[in-house]
């Protein structure tokens, strides 16, 4: 009797189990899928933010390497903005349209634009066949108290879909 019932437990468990995975492509706990595991070794972007308030614009708007990024590091910690929540703004956005900017303007605050000059950067990286990885830094756009700007050295179709801007 024991057996028969735990079997039927066990059973309708997996269904309900089954069910929920089958629903929720995969992410649900204990068959999440990470993505740390699951996309290893493809090409990544992240948005990291600089404090280049005593840069010159010379050196803020030039390619880098990631560790030679112009400035000091703006923590998002530091400036209370979610790290994921930035990061997946600034690297998702494809249309840098008034709104958009004004966005991400307010998400890092005015309050951390006084008397700074905070620089949004993209860093990409990706494994190169001898296994390493190469990574490189994007300056996007640069917020002080009188607005923002947008890298001057990179075509506008980087920062908008349509060319209406």
């Amino acid at each position: 009797m024991f057996r028969k019932q735990a079997r039927r437990i066990l059973l309708l468990l997996f269904i309900v189990n089954g069910f929920l995975v089958a629903t929720h492509k995969g992410e649900f706990w204990p068959f999440s899928i990470y993505p740390m595991f699951s996309k290893a070794g493809q090409p990544w972007t992240r948005a990291l933010i600089r404090d280049v308030s005593d840069m010159p614009d010379s050196l803020i708007w030039k390619i880098t390497n990631y560790p030679d990024l112009p400035g000091n590091p703006a923590t998002t910690t530091s400036l209370e903005i979610d790290n994921i929540d930035y990061s997946n703004f600034v690297c998702k956005t494809k249309d840098w349209n008034n709104d958009r900017v004004a966005a991400l303007r307010f998400m890092i605050g005015e309050e951390h634009l006084k008397n700074r000059r905070l620089l949004a950067v993209k860093v990409s990286g990706r494994l190169t066949d001898d296994s390493n990885v190469e990574t490189s830094a994007l300056p996007f756009i640069l917020f002080d108290q009188k607005g923002n700007h947008f890298n001057p050295s990179l075509d506008t179709s980087i920062y908008f879909q349509n060319e209406n801007h």
